[in-house]
């Protein structure tokens, strides 16, 4: 059995990051990002670099990138 895990963030404020708001990595699990307000980031917003993750209903303003997405096949 592969290892994997089960994060939810939710309803969250995320302001004036300067390396990344939030960081998705992996290979196995359920990600859901939903509901999160994130704001005024000089990086992006939220990266996800090989994991499949549910991303909706996030506030995203004034941030240089919002979405970065690495290697992911969906």
């Amino acid at each position: 059995m592969t290892p994997s895990s089960t994060v939810t963030l939710t309803d969250n404020q995320i302001y004036q990051c300067e390396v990344c708001g939030i960081y998705l990595a992996g290979e196995e699990g359920s990600i859901s990002i939903t509901g999160n307000t994130i704001k005024f980031c000089t990086c992006p917003a939220i990266d996800v670099n090989q994991i499949n993750a549910e991303i909706s209903l996030n506030k995203l303003v004034y941030n240089d990138i919002g979405i970065k997405i690495t290697d992911n096949d969906s």
